[in-house]
């Protein structure tokens, strides 16, 4: 068939149904109008010529169970539901064979059926029955925030209000995460609500005053909290309380009902060990971390799992005025360290926070050369950074060292020369303290490293800002800086070391593979280059007796 012919079809049908479902809507509410109407049957069937006896009956049965389910998957009864009354709706669904365990209440209470009180009042209404999701008319009732419906459950003989669906979810539940005030309240004034209801979780954990917090209902909360027995400090799978989640949203009102309820327990922390102050500053809510430094018992520097204290928190995340809150508290540890060893200036440090650094270093107490589990000082890393400001700073703190090592006995200056911080070498030799002539755990000292990454600018900074460098020291290899570039083919740095006072140009290393001078090593320009050099020994040998005349020939050169 042609899909133009198709589509013209679909339409046309479309427009069958809809005119079909508006007179059956029509005919539907007469018929049930006319139930309170003293006309006959007979009288009923002249009017509705159409209509079968069957579905009058159905009616106007004493006994009809209004909540008969069917067995038909993947209902498709919303749009019926949200507008035929519920006595109608279920007639529909029974006419119909209906949708799998779902009755005329369901739809009623969902779609919010203003009249659902003529259904619920005939004999033999189940009131409680459930879907197969074992969900209730009223928790249907409570997620539409049908009040009408509701008050018409509620006042139902054997409703019961503290029924819960299939995960464990009640009325006031459902109610509550929808910031249904109307139906809390209701709910919560039903006679026979179990007061214990608002702590029972779902199987996820979830409690009425947990979801408000959550969404930040403020009213909902407020409700939750007036009833007696409320457990403040509820937890969900998680392990977060109200307190952590509304900390966690931003909801700064909830913040502040919460901290007013009698119990409250402003350092509960969740499975992690991240507690509402740890969780507000790693989202930065200045405003939440004002109101949790004004709780009583508060503790500050309280760490998660990890040993993050909300101190290194703001400090890592570079925010200046939630580091000024925390270090004017009281007992604040500006040098808690987390199982890293990283302390707050180390996590400022990192990021490059100017500001935060400039805070924390006006704290009499602060450890300026604290490391962490790698020996690493806050200046190592501004160095390996690149964070200038950061290294200015440092530098001119009091006790600063900056001759601190790693494990692997590199200096910041080290650092700088590997990444080619050219701007921060200069500050470092700056430094009246600096030892250019420090050597890592292989004997390479920072001229070595300069020399390997054939950084010419670094060679110069280092040999002309130190007059006391020592240019011929070897590593452990016996390799001097002249040697290593001069086997690295570092054309321009042989240029600089080969006229540097005090060069000694015919130094041989000591490692057996390489046991030779710089002129065995056959770079053209290189060899040229140590040629010219004063004292010079053109003819030394290596451990083979070849000369670099000898080796040049050997290699075809």
């Amino acid at each position: 068939m042609n899909p133009k012919t198709v589509r013209i079809l679909r339409d046309e049908f479309t427009k069958v149904e809809n005119r079909t479902y508006l007179w059956l809507m029509l005919i539907f509410d007469l018929i049930r109008q006319d139930l309170q109407s003293v006309m006959t049957s007979t009288e009923r069937e002249k009017l509705f010529r159409t209509i079968p006896k069957s579905v009058d009956t159905a009616c106007a049965a004493p006994g009809i169970d209004v909540n008969v389910a069917n067995n038909r998957r993947n209902p498709n009864w919303v749009r019926w539901s949200g507008t035929f009354e519920n006595a109608v709706s279920t007639l529909w669904k029974a006419a119909d064979r209906g949708h799998e365990a779902v009755c005329g209440w369901h739809n009623a209470a969902l779609a919010g059926c203003k009249n659902g009180a003529y259904g619920i009042a005939a004999p033999g209404t189940k009131v409680n029955i459930a879907t197969t999701e074992v969900m209730m008319a009223l928790t249907c009732a409570a997620i539409k925030g049908s009040e009408k419906i509701l008050d018409q459950l509620l006042a139902a003989p054997g409703i019961d209000v503290n029924a819960a669906s299939k995960n464990g979810a009640t009325a006031l539940l459902l109610a509550a995460s929808r910031g249904q005030k109307g139906t809390v309240r209701k709910l919560l004034a039903a006679p026979s609500i179990n007061a214990n209801a608002v702590n029972t979780p779902t199987k996820n954990g979830e409690m009425p005053l947990l979801s408000a917090a959550k969404w930040g209902y403020e009213e909902v909360i407020g409700q939750l909290l007036a009833v007696p027995g409320i457990n403040v400090n509820a937890v969900n799978k998680d392990g977060q309380t109200p307190l952590f989640v509304a900390a966690s949203e931003g909801h700064d009102g909830v913040v502040g009902q919460l901290l007013a309820a009698p119990g409250i327990n402003v350092n509960a922390a969740n499975k992690d060990g991240q507690m509402p102050l740890w969780q507000a500053l790693h989202c930065s809510y200045e405003a939440i971390v004002a109101q949790l430094l004004t709780a009583p018992g508060i503790n500050v520097n309280a760490a998660d799992k990890e040993g993050f204290t909300p101190l290194y928190i703001a400090a890592f995340n570079g925010n200046e005025a939630i580091i000024g809150q925390l270090l004017a508290f009281p007992g604040i540890d500006v040098n808690a360290a987390d199982k890293y060893g990283q302390a707050p200036l180390l996590g400022a440090a990192i990021g490059g926070h100017d500001g935060v650094v400039r805070q924390l270093l006006a704290i009499p107490s602060i450890n300026v050369n604290g490391t962490n589990v790698n020996s690493q000082a806050p200046l190592m890393f501004a160095v390996d950074k690149g964070h200038k400001g950061v290294v200015s700073q440092l530098l001119t703190a009091p006790n600063i060292d900056v001759n601190s090592a790693d494990k692997n006995g590199h200096i910041p200056l080290w650092c700088a020369i590997v990444h080619g911080h050219d701007a921060i070498i200069s500050q470092l030799l700056a430094t009246l303290s600096i030892k250019v002539n420090v050597r890592d755990k292989y004997g390479s000292t920072p001229l070595h490293w300069a020399v390997d990454e054939g950084n010419q600018a670094a060679c110069g900074q280092t040999l002309l800002g130190a007059p006391i460098i020592d240019i011929n020291a070897a590593d452990e290899m016996g390799s001097s800086p002249l040697w290593q570039a001069a086997y690295a083919g570092h054309e321009a740095v042989v240029g600089q070391l080969i006229t540097a006072p005090g060069i000694n140009v015919n130094l041989q290393t000591r490692a057996a593979q390489h046991r030779s001078s710089w002129l065995h090593m056959g770079h053209q320009e290189v060899v040229a280059q140590l040629l010219t050099a004063p004292n010079i020994d053109i003819n030394a040998a290596n451990d083979a007796g070849m000369t670099p005349l000898s080796t040049m020939v050997t290699k075809g050169l």
